[in-house]
């Protein structure tokens, strides 16, 4: 896996617990994958299975007039998805540290825990910000979609 995920690397080298750090780096990465995998499928299946039967255009814009929040925080979303995939994938952050405005913040693998509760947040956030970005790409297709499908309707009903 030290060929697909670089990070796996650069995290093992940093800590007194190079391999157990590997092993938990890879496993989380598998946890990731399925993350992902599971909340793109939930999307794929409520946006084609379950809002295909809305046949009626005005009451679909009505009532996804109401949930705008996906589609509105696709760009927080696609920025803290690129944050996460540079700081988690390349492991920056266990080789430089994070600065958040004038602090500076340096994970210190020490312990058993610590590793884990490092690699899990990062891991999590990264997962979850890759599938809110997937899920708002969904809403946008599918506000578009039927956008279109209701100029179409109104251009035939004319």
């Amino acid at each position: 896996m030290k060929s697909y995920f670089p990070n796996i690397e650069i995290i093992g080298s940093i800590s007194p617990y190079t391999q157990l750090l590997e092993f938990y780096v890879s496993i989380m990465w598998v946890y990731g994958i399925i993350i992902f995998a599971v909340s793109s499928l939930y999307s794929l299946v409520y946006y084609i299975y379950f809002c295909r039967y809305d046949d009626d255009f005005i009451l679909v814009a009505k009532k996804k007039r109401k949930n705008d929040c996906p589609f509105l925080l696709l760009p927080f979303m696609f920025g803290l998805g690129i944050f996460m995939f540079e700081v988690y994938y390349t492991g920056y952050f266990a080789s430089s540290g994070i600065s958040i405005r004038t602090s500076h913040f340096m994970p210190e693998f020490q312990s058993r825990f610590s590793i884990f509760g490092y690699i899990f947040f990062f891991q999590s956030g990264l997962s979850l910000s890759s599938s809110a970005i997937l899920m708002s790409a969904f809403e946008f297709i599918y506000k578009i979609y039927f956008y279109l499908k209701g100029v179409k309707d109104a251009e035939q009903s004319q």
